[in-house]
């Protein structure tokens, strides 16, 4: 067995820590690793997830919004008593294309004002 995928679930859902891709420099990686720093500074359960699909459907799922789904769901499972975790042993590989989006690498402050905003509650339906 490979040693990424012996990893101990620690709760019934949990969200998972977050790298660059391939395609990502230095800079993209560091985004990742501020954003995991943070996350992990406030406890904020978010960005990519899991969990049971029997919890999923007890919860009702991803809402219908645009950012901000996934930690939506984790804290409905957690008001319902749900123990909700971080992965942070193993990691999903995003693209960083959105970071690149603007010029001057703006696309990384948008990108966190976004989810800083989705995070407050505020514009989570604006399309993306």
């Amino acid at each position: 067995m490979h040693p990424e995928l012996s990893v101990v679930i620690p709760a019934c859902a949990a969200s998972i820590r977050i790298v660059a891709d391939a395609s990502g420099d230095a800079l993209d990686r560091a985004f990742f690793a501020f954003l995991e720093w943070g996350k992990a500074l406030f406890g904020i359960r978010a960005q990519m997830s899991f969990c049971e699909r029997a919890l999923f459907d007890e919860v009702g799922g991803f809402p219908e919004i645009e950012i901000g789904e996934d930690r939506e769901m984790l804290l409905r499972a957690a008001r319902r008593g749900v123990t909700v975790g971080h992965v942070d042993e193993a990691h999903v590989a995003t693209s960083p294309r959105r970071l690149r989006s603007l010029p001057l690498r703006l696309g990384m402050v948008t990108t966190f004002g976004r989810w800083a905003l989705a995070h407050a509650g505020i514009g989570r339906g604006w399309p993306y």
